[in-house]
């Protein structure tokens, strides 16, 4: 109880407590499964993108296992290449795989779509949101992602929407598996959330203690439309609480999300 009353009192500011939204970037901020204006989807890129690294054959495996089934760039490699690959030889083609998965998405970020919007669109009911949370001085935006950061800074510029404050992206993580297995690194284990809350902390310029990482988790929100599950599994193993985007009906997710976390203006958030 005392150990909760420091790490209180360090969150705690002069008229609010310090909270942290948590998003995933895929179909919870951005619809990346509409195509782009060359035709490109992520799921088609990473196609592309495992035939030119890894060759026909692998993309042939990679068909047969059902796509991309949200998995980072290393679980797919690691999943394609021969068991006798060693750690080494799966991050570099992970690497080549990020390369020219990009090669190919990068280009189109913000480009026009048929409608007039630019691709890749906004989730429905995120826009919104986002803006009221990212306004409140005592809210850091944050995002978990097996994407890119340039690509998701990209997104928000395009869009008109705040950069989030802090990221963790599969760019952060690729480089650790040198040091620790492939399941730590990947969603859902929760060293993403981890290295997250670390860097809000930091961000905040907060003592980074066990204290402080064990009671901030209680002011955290975790969003995701939980492909496979991945992020409520993820959300359940950091112990923060988790809202769901539905991608068929997104708006209620998201405005769940305003409530827990700008309850003084949800009236605006759900009715814009």
């Amino acid at each position: 109880m005392g150990a909760q009353g420091n790490g209180n009192q360090v969150l705690s500011g002069e008229h609010s407590i310090e909270r942290l939204l948590a998003s995933d970037f895929d179909e919870t901020m951005a619809v990346t499964s509409e195509p782009a204006p060359n035709g490109m989807t992520v799921a088609l890129a990473y196609e592309h993108a495992v035939q030119k690294v890894l060759g026909y054959n692998a993309l042939e495996i990679y068909r047969t296992q059902g796509g991309l089934l949200n998995r980072s760039p290393v679980e797919v490699t690691a999943q394609l290449l021969p068991v006798t690959a060693d750690d080494i030889t799966v991050q570099q083609r992970s690497e080549d795989l990020v390369e020219a998965k990009l090669e190919v998405l990068s280009s189109q970020v913000g480009e026009l779509l048929p409608d007039g919007g630019r691709w890749p669109r906004p989730v429905a009911g995120f826009v919104n949101t986002w803006n009221a949370v990212s306004e409140q001085p005592n809210i850091t935006t944050g995002v978990t992602s097996s994407g890119h950061q340039p690509l998701i800074e990209r997104f928000c510029d395009v869009q008109e929407v705040a950069r989030p404050d802090i990221m963790v992206t599969d760019d952060d993580m690729r480089p650790l598996l040198t040091h620790l297995p492939t399941e730590l690194c990947v969603k859902p284990g929760r060293l993403i959330i981890d290295l997250l809350q670390h860097r809000w902390l930091k961000h905040l310029e907060l003592p980074v203690s066990h204290e402080t990482l064990t009671f901030s988790r209680n002011y955290i929100v975790g969003v995701g439309d939980d492909g496979h599950y991945k992020d409520s599994r993820l959300a359940d193993n950091a112990g923060i609480e988790f809202v769901k985007i539905d991608p068929e009906d997104p708006v209620p997710g998201w405005q769940a999300v305003g409530k827990l976390l700008v309850p003084h203006l949800y009236e605006e958030v759900a009715s814009a």
